[in-house]
């Protein structure tokens, strides 16, 4: 199962293909939070990508296997190191993920799981096969959203998805 935030039996569910390093999925991250306070009956989804770094310099991990180890192993604080992760504006580097292993008591979640690994290559192989080329990338309903995308626009898809429904 992928880390998700929103709607416990949600009417709509967003999949979002994202990058802790990318700019862009940071922006859009603030504005999915945003809007589950309007749309409470939406889940978001997060399907986590390294492409911006495929291992963190000086580490055996990447932050998509972090979070993911962090999601299945100690799901108290997966919110927070999620928060953390994706508060810091730029790529991040061994001190940047050691202080949030730090702060947030997950340092055994940096070693590296052959199962999230896996997931991980699965997860690179179903968003190429859907023509996707970078994140962030959105399904939302049967509508495929390649890049990021103003809150205003993303109201407006929910909207329209959830009166389908």
């Amino acid at each position: 199962m992928h880390p998700y935030f929103g709607a416990a039996d949600p009417k709509l569910t967003i999949i979002n293909f994202t990058d802790y390093n990318c700019p862009y999925c940071k922006r859009l991250e603030s504005g999915l939070e945003d809007m589950i306070k309007d749309f409470p009956e939406v889940r978001v989804v997060n399907v986590y990508l390294p492409f911006q770094q495929r291992l963190i310099p000086g580490m055996e991990t990447n932050t998509a296997w972090y979070a993911l180890n962090v999601w299945e192993n100690d799901r108290d604080n997966y919110a927070e190191v999620h928060r953390l992760m994706m508060a810091k504006p730029s790529h991040h580097d061994k001190k940047s993920i050691m202080k949030i292993a730090e702060l947030t008591n997950t340092q055994d979640s940096l070693k590296v799981s052959e199962k999230n690994r896996l997931k991980v290559e699965k997860n690179e192989r179903i968003f190429a096969q859907l023509g996707l080329r970078g994140t962030p990338s959105l399904i939302i309903g049967d509508e495929i959203i390649p890049g990021f995308m103003p809150p205003a626009q993303l109201n407006e898809l929910i909207k329209a998805q959830l009166a389908t429904d």
